[in-house]
């Protein structure tokens, strides 16, 4: 190693040196460094050997930043962990209990779901009925009214509305579903880690 190495021979004694290596991997000490070459890092040492200070390359540098950046989002990632077990044991006491809230809300929006879906039947027979009466004033030749039509597409947007209400409470179902599973599951490998 550098520090070992005795240097006296080539200054006075409370010189400073830099050792660096050039583009090709060579070492050098002197007592300047070249501009281009301080991105390769450096150290400065005494006439003694001794390194008083080291400065990383670029390359090192970046990848320390990238690995105290890991480090630092791993932690946060455990500690959330950690808040979402601490919070998960509070919220319950129970599997069964994990099982009843998520079948609750399962219904609840099944409940939404079969409202909705009543709501829907009523206005395809309003449509229906409007459609029919705009058909038999067309067969006898007669103008269908602005009014009746404009009912008639005001009719289809609330349908397609209460439809895509369904499909968002049906999604809201699944998800509610797997999350309740990974809580399950979760709650298991706690209690799993508290009675081991």
């Amino acid at each position: 190693m550098l520090a070992s190495v005795s240097l006296s021979w080539v200054v006075n004694a409370g010189d400073i040196f830099y050792v660096y290596k050039d583009k090709k991997g060579n070492t050098h000490i002197e007592d300047s460094i070249p501009g281009e070459l301080v991105k390769y890092g450096y150290k400065i040492v005494n006439d003694k050997g001794m390194v008083l200070k080291e400065v990383l390359s670029v390359v090192d540098k970046e990848k320390k930043a990238k690995a105290r950046r890991l480090r630092t989002a791993e932690q946060k990632a455990k500690e959330a962990q950690k808040k979402r077990n601490r919070n998960l044991l509070r919220r319950f006491t129970s599997l069964e209990e994990i099982r009843e809230t998520g079948n609750k809300k399962i219904m609840a929006l099944q409940s939404q779901i079969d409202v909705t879906n009543q709501h829907i039947e009523a206005f395809e027979k309003n449509l229906n009925d409007l459609e029919q009466q705009a058909s038999n004033l067309r067969e006898n030749q007669k103008t269908v009214p602005s009014k009746n039509l404009q009912a008639i597409e005001r009719m289809k947007d609330n349908i397609q509305k209460n439809k895509d209400y369904v499909v968002q409470r049906k999604k809201e179902q699944h998800k509610t579903r797997d999350e309740f599973i990974m809580l399950i599951d979760e709650y298991k490998k706690l209690l799993a880690k508290r009675e081991g």
